[in-house]
């Protein structure tokens, strides 16, 4: 007799970030396009490692390049345990002054070129 799989069980060192489903909707609300989003996750996954962790929230601006696409300005927030990966829960489009106050403030997430 052959038992149904209900569920697969994570190994937590296979990821490099989690997502709350909030994100997922707010980055869909957005005025991006499919490609401008998936950048988003590839960015979001690139700095899993550099950004800061501690007992309270982060939050960090970003910029989403694409040739034929106009630049959009962004920001997450997430929390990150230490020694642990991050959980990126909020997500907002921003204008490029708030995008500029992140560079000011050293919370910038960097977007890396990864066709070369």
């Amino acid at each position: 007799m052959e038992f149904e799989q209900k569920y697969t069980e994570d190994n937590p060192q296979d990821n490099t970030f989690q997502v709350e489903e909030g994100l997922l909707e707010e980055l869909a609300s957005s005025t991006m396009s499919l490609e401008q989003a998936q950048q988003v996750a590839f960015i979001m996954e690139d700095n899993a490692d550099v950004v800061p962790s501690g007992k309270t929230s982060f939050t960090f601006g970003g910029v989403v390049t694409l040739l034929g696409y106009d630049d959009v300005f962004y920001q997450v927030t997430y929390h990150k345990p230490k020694d642990g990966i991050p959980t990126y829960y909020q997500f907002e489009d921003i204008e490029v002054d708030a995008y500029l106050d992140h560079i000011l403030n050293e919370t910038i997430l960097i977007q890396y070129n990864h066709e070369e």
